[in-house]
């Protein structure tokens, strides 16, 4: 299990010798496949991952009917996830606008990583891409491309929050 979702990523998974692949946000329905196929120990079939296919004119801030089915269609414990993110999400922010500052990839590659998985577990796409690639291009040494992505996060970061505080 990864928060790492990129065709290349499941590859280098199953290249390394690992059995199967299930990337974050977990969706119920495929741990469960996997469980049984792995309890009943039939042969290794990779879980096909869909790629999005044409571009919107507006990023998909928040996904709620996704985040809503992937939890049983519990609102409560919805909302306590999201309520958990935006508590936590502008500290996260905040640490990354610092390691911005300094030189670290590795220390930025690590909170972009960590703000990629929270936007994933609460649906929110296009916060998941742009931390994506803050943490691609610190992944690559390039904190300055690392730097210029950052308006962009705190634009849809904003815009995330505004929109999932605004139906909870």
């Amino acid at each position: 299990m990864t928060a790492n979702a990129t065709q290349d990523d499941r590859q280098k998974c199953l290249s390394s010798g690992m059995n199967d692949y299930l990337s974050k946000p977990i969706k119920k329905e495929l741990l469960a496949e996997l469980i049984e196929k792995w309890l009943e120990y039939s042969s290794v079939q990779p879980v096909e991952i869909s790629a999005q296919t044409g571009a919107t004119p507006e990023p998909e801030l928040f996904n709620e009917g996704d985040m809503l089915e992937s939890m049983d269609n519990d609102s409560e414990f919805m909302r306590s996830i999201l309520g958990d993110a935006i508590e936590s999400l502008p500290d996260e922010l905040e640490t990354l606008r610092s390691l911005l500052e300094g030189n670290d990839a590795v220390a930025i590659r690590g909170q972009a990583h960590t703000m990629k998985g929270v936007a994933a577990n609460i649906y929110a796409p296009s916060l998941r891409e742009t931390c994506l690639r803050i943490e691609t291009a610190a992944k690559g040494g390039d904190i300055e491309t690392a730097r210029e992505i950052l308006p962009d996060l705190e634009l849809i970061f904003s815009l995330t929050i505004e929109k999932i505080r605004s139906k909870y």
